[in-house]
């Protein structure tokens, strides 16, 4: 790619504290993106994504971003912002919606990001860069902030990001030790979920279900990974997905980092 290419520049955003977390985020949007514009990006190029400041996950991590009364919190969103504005500047938010699939609308996550981090990002892109006496802003100013909101995508499991990575169930069977050491009889499960690729979305705390948690959420959210028989389930990945190719910039600017023999 030369320096001059156009380039996706994302700041991956995720509540999840776990050491593992922002690097199983990172796979798996390439598998994502890679499902708009295959060979945009892929996950030993760096240049596309951007970790988040040790400032921003403090404010992220541990329900700190549904927090109003946190000081630091103008300052995250003006963080926010301040991505979106730049031309190929894209923010993914991973948040766990912390309700079965079915019972989505209750969702107290869903419902707070969209009051506090969506609007507040709003709001901060609405404002006139400069005060100047007698300056009103503008109709087209308005578009343009409602167009770069759209570059802020979020990312919702139900209920937890385990309902999405436990979907990959041949790699699964493989990191699961078998009785006697395996005690939550995960073969029959995993057997369960790949024959109804829905089922893990109605699941309370799905990570509780496997023998060994959280602990391999990287190898699960890469290869082997069958996100299309789990687009068909019709469920909260197939949401995820449709915004992001809703987001017509995105989508334009992974098209644009396509190689040319395959746009």
């Amino acid at each position: 790619m030369s320096e001059d290419a156009v380039r996706l520049s994302a700041l991956l955003l995720t509540e999840d504290g776990g050491v593992s977390a922002d690097e199983t985020l990172r796979v798996f949007m390439v598998k994502l993106l890679g499902h708009l514009a295959p060979g945009a990006v892929t996950r030993d190029d760096t240049r596309w994504w951007e970790p988040a400041s040790v400032e921003a996950r403090d404010v992220v991590r541990a329900d700190g971003w549904k927090d109003p009364r946190r000081v630091d919190r103008v300052r995250f969103l003006q963080y926010v912002a301040a991505k979106l504005r730049q031309t190929h500047g894209f923010v993914f938010f991973h948040v766990d919606g912390d309700r079965v699939y079915r019972r989505r609308a209750e969702s107290e996550n869903l419902h707070k990001f969209e009051a506090l981090i969506r609007a507040g990002v709003r709001t901060i892109l609405k404002a006139p860069p400069a005060r100047r006496r007698g300056r009103r802003r503008s109709s087209v100013e308005e578009v343009d902030a409602e167009q770069l909101l759209a570059k802020l995508v979020l990312l919702m499991p139900f209920y937890s990001i385990e309902a999405w990575l436990f979907q990959n169930t041949e790699v699964a069977t493989r990191l699961c030790p078998g009785p006697p050491r395996c005690r939550r009889g995960c073969a029959k499960k995993l057997a369960r979920w790949r024959l109804d690729r829905g089922a893990l979305d109605e699941i309370s705390k799905p990570k509780e279900e496997l023998c060994f948690g959280a602990r391999h959420n990287v190898a699960l959210a890469g290869a082997g990974f069958p996100l299309d028989e789990i687009l068909r389930a019709n469920k909260s990945l197939r949401d995820a997905v449709e915004d992001l190719e809703a987001c017509a910039s995105l989508v334009r600017t992974l098209e644009q980092m396509m190689p040319s023999w395959q746009r």
